[in-house]
């Protein structure tokens, strides 16, 4: 679960980070939108050289505008493409070392631990691995103690 809050998280941060951008520039062209009507408006009814020059102004910083607003929002994709890429890595090496530890055991290998470095689900299915091979390395101690203490005692039976 903690892993998915994590993507989440990420995902509605650039959300969010966009969202925040897109309304501000929306504001921003509505406001030189008004401005540019108003210059029309004036142009039409007034001397056209005197305001034409007003009128290319309100143009060039509505265009200046619009495509701040599309640099800050591939910026803030590249930001949530950049959190959900190392999320994702950190998910799939947790997973790496989990499944390698799983065929160390498979294999029987009882020696071999988990080592996850995160604070999440894996992390918590590493320590439930290396407490599950701790406990069968107890077991197998007390079974081979128990069978040699057996072959000892039958040797001790024979001998008599």
């Amino acid at each position: 679960m903690k892993i998915f809050m994590k993507l989440l998280l990420s995902f509605g941060i650039t959300s969010i980070v966009m969202l925040f951008i897109a309304g501000v520039g929306l504001f921003q062209i509505e406001q030189l939108n008004n401005t540019i009507e108003e210059v029309k408006l004036q142009l039409k009814t007034e001397d056209q050289a005197r305001f034409k020059e007003q009128f290319d102004k309100s143009e060039r910083i509505h265009q200046s505008s619009f495509w701040l607003i599309v640099f800050c929002f591939l910026i803030a994709e590249a930001i949530g493409i950049f959190i959900a890429f190392k999320q994702t890595r950190n998910i799939t090496e947790s997973l790496a070392e989990v499944m390698k530890v799983a065929d160390s055991i498979a294999g029987g290998n009882l020696r071999n631990t988990a080592v996850i470095r995160t604070r999440d689900e894996f992390a918590e299915l590493a320590h439930n691995f290396n407490e599950m091979t701790r406990n069968l390395n107890q077991k197998f101690s007390l079974i081979l103690e128990a069978s040699n203490n057996t072959a000892e005692s039958s040797s001790k039976i024979q001998s008599l």
